[in-house]
């Protein structure tokens, strides 16, 4: 009984989207419905407990005792499917998208889709409005048109590991080199203006409706939970610089809000483009002490997880990433691309709860570089090195002391993608 549900459940989804495609076809309600997708596969060489350094184990004294063997498979690197259409309205135009992904590479016949889009948008001359869970506008603002954004591993970027430090760490950490940050965002509404003359802007809530939503991140709040606004200007030359900003509170009722700020400029032309981009920001609530590694957790063990909103904690990062790529033949279907990123994160107490006047900081550094061929406009292969690197220190009330012993990782990952 248990499998035919799973095999009706995997089926479900393959029949809505072929339905609303052909009911789109005919002119049902005079909608145009497209449908897309991605298949993106690659042999990867990595650590066995994964990228991130969160499931490594260290002994009392700090010290990496299991960070996993090196060991190479196939791995999915986000292949998707999803639906786009619109809808012409008497005085707006209605867009709908919804997008879900999908492990190609798997051997589990339950494996499902998960979601990452769904959204509706009323568009016109004054704008538009947009409700659902969609990409992250301050990452939108940050990354759009970067090296890291379009590579095929989704590589890391210091800029968002800084950011997601500062959101309880469950959105990525420095001294886990992740930046997972919020790629998309769930319970949101948001208004994006129309461009005059190069510049607009988009300002956005999050509101999860605390008492109805199980969200583990954003269940905190009655009312809002993030809040950003972010301007952009794009020039024809292809110069631009956007920036932006991000607030709100994921940690536990009654604990500080976070506040990042980001910058991002550039200039991109059909054959290369260079981008620089940052973040930094700041909070000081006492769930982002102890996040990441067992380094980490150990040495705020006292405080972790303490639903207390004491003064005296105070949490900074910031992160700043550089991408550059260039296309090497004049087909424009061979490119070569790298980025460098740097990042630092400090947790300070200083007369809190416990009185211990100790600081833990994380520097994070990151090179990596890419090749991608493209068969046509829509199938290609690629070859990616990510290497990535953190320093941490602790200190204490008289002492300060660096662990010799950096945490390092690196991956190689040779790679092919379709796009339909």
């Amino acid at each position: 009984m248990t499998t035919n549900i799973q095999k009706r459940g995997r089926l479900l989804l393959p029949l809505v989207l072929g339905t609303t495609v052909i009911m789109g076809s005919i002119g049902i309600a005079s909608a145009q419905t497209e449908i897309y997708g991605q298949i993106r596969l690659s042999l990867e060489n990595s650590r066995a407990n994964g990228t991130h350094p969160a499931a490594w184990k260290f002994d009392s004294n700090g010290n990496v005792i299991n960070k996993g063997p090196r060991v190479s498979g196939m791995k999915d690197q986000g292949s998707r499917l999803g639906l786009i259409g619109q809808e012409e309205l008497e005085a707006f135009t209605l867009i709908y998208h919804l997008e879900w992904g999908f492990n190609a590479a798997t051997n589990d016949e339950t494996s499902t889709f998960n979601q990452r889009l769904g959204y509706l948008t009323l568009k016109n001359g004054y704008g538009a409005l947009t409700v659902g869970k969609i990409e992250n506008p301050f990452k939108q603002m940050l990354q759009v048109k970067t090296v890291t954004s379009l590579s095929n591993a989704n590589w890391n970027a210091a800029s968002m590991s800084a950011t997601g430090d500062l959101f309880q760490g469950s959105m990525g950490s420095i001294n886990n080199f992740n930046s997972s940050m919020m790629f998309r965002v769930g319970h949101a509404l948001l208004y994006t203006s129309p461009s005059w003359n190069g510049f607009n802007f988009d300002v956005a809530v999050i509101m999860s409706q605390k008492s109805d939503q199980p969200d583990y991140i954003f269940n905190k709040r009655r009312d809002v939970d993030l809040f950003t606004a972010n301007l952009n200007y794009f020039h024809d030359s292809g110069a631009y610089i956007k920036a932006g900003y991000i607030s709100g509170n994921t940690e536990k009722p009654g604990a500080k809000a976070a506040h990042v700020w980001g910058l991002s400029v550039g200039y991109v032309t059909p054959q290369w483009g260079v981008n620089l981009y940052g973040a930094v920001g700041e909070t000081k609530g006492l769930a982002t002490f102890g996040v990441g590694n067992e380094r980490s957790q150990n040495y705020w063990a006292n405080v972790r997880g303490l639903n207390l909103t004491p003064g005296g904690y105070k949490h900074t990062a910031y992160g700043v990433d550089l991408t550059a790529f260039y296309l090497i033949d004049e087909s424009l279907m061979t490119k070569v691309y790298g980025s460098i990123s740097y990042g630092n994160a400090k947790k300070k107490e200083s007369n809190g709860l416990f009185h211990q006047n100790r600081r833990e900081e994380n520097k994070l550094n990151i090179w990596a570089v890419g090749v991608e061929h493209k068969f046509s406009q829509r199938t290609k292969v690629w070859a990616e090195y990510e290497a990535m690197t953190v320093k941490q220190s602790f200190t204490n009330t008289t002492n300060r002391y660096y662990h010799k012993q950096d945490l390092k990782n690196n991956r190689l990952l040779i790679g092919m993608r379709h796009d339909f």
